[in-house]
């Protein structure tokens, strides 16, 4: 390089002392390299979402309570993450027709020096990883009936309601596109069936959702109402603990 610069400059100088002018063009030197951005998708095995989250201000917490434990969520790329068990409290046996509202769930903020404690509305969470975008559906349905723990009778008759839902996602993003259809008010009775909590179509529900039974923040009152027990008059009680297991049921299928 050095000396291609000494012969470029000695022809110059030549040519200016025999009165010439000489006009030198440089062509403009443009140089492209190609470089490579990579990545590899694979199947997503667990959920990668943020947890389970607080159901009126997204943020991770934790809703174990050792009287009354939660099951682990579903894992795997569409989950089921978190659904409140559903307590009804001590009640009187009742010749009348009765109507008893759930209490509230206490979770516990996750924070590395210290958890805060506090009450919210009855709630689910469901995940989608697979990055399809391809849409889910939520239903539940009653698969066992409230039976007593000690003389195995059942409380017949029994409708547990859950209305005045809310959802929001973990990411807190008003614009991210919700799950389109959140049934308003939901019957479960043993027997009936599954019934329709939420559904996302193509291009809806990616991520982390929570759907929430009233909101306790604004009024807890209402967030109690709206998960409530009927309980008929003429159903034969027992003075025991009373339980019933609710199945919830996500799938991809059937959209």
């Amino acid at each position: 390089m050095k000396n291609t610069n000494k012969l470029l400059l000695g022809a110059l100088l030549g040519a200016g002392m025999a009165g010439a002018v000489v006009t030198t063009a440089h062509a403009a030197e443009t140089q492209a390299y190609t470089s490579h951005g990579k990545i590899e998708m694979e199947k997503n095995d667990g959920s990668t979402g943020p947890g389970v989250i607080d159901p009126t201000d997204p943020g991770t917490v934790d809703p174990t309570d050792p009287t009354n434990p939660v099951n682990p969520g579903t894992g795997g790329p569409l989950s089921i993450d978190y659904v409140s068990n559903f307590n009804f409290g001590k009640q009187k046996m009742s010749g009348n027709n009765e109507v008893y509202n759930s209490e509230l769930v206490t979770v516990t903020t996750v924070d590395p020096v210290a958890g805060t404690k506090k009450d919210v509305a009855n709630y689910l969470q469901v995940s989608d990883n697979r990055g399809t975008v391809s849409g889910w559906k939520l239903s539940v349905q009653q698969s066992k009936a409230f039976t007593s723990e000690v003389t195995n009778k059942t409380l017949d008759g029994t409708v547990i309601t859950l209305s005045n839902p809310e959802t929001r996602n973990g990411d807190n993003n008003a614009a991210k596109p919700a799950p389109s259809t959140v049934t308003s008010s939901v019957d479960i009775a043993a027997g009936s069936g599954d019934k329709l909590v939420m559904q996302a179509k193509d291009g809806e529900g990616s991520g982390t959702w929570a759907e929430a039974f009233g909101n306790a923040t604004k009024d807890a009152e209402k967030a109690k109402k709206s998960v409530q027990l009927a309980v008929p008059g003429d159903s034969k009680k027992v003075a025991e603990k009373y339980v019933s297991d609710i199945t919830w049921t996500l799938t991809d299928s059937g959209l």
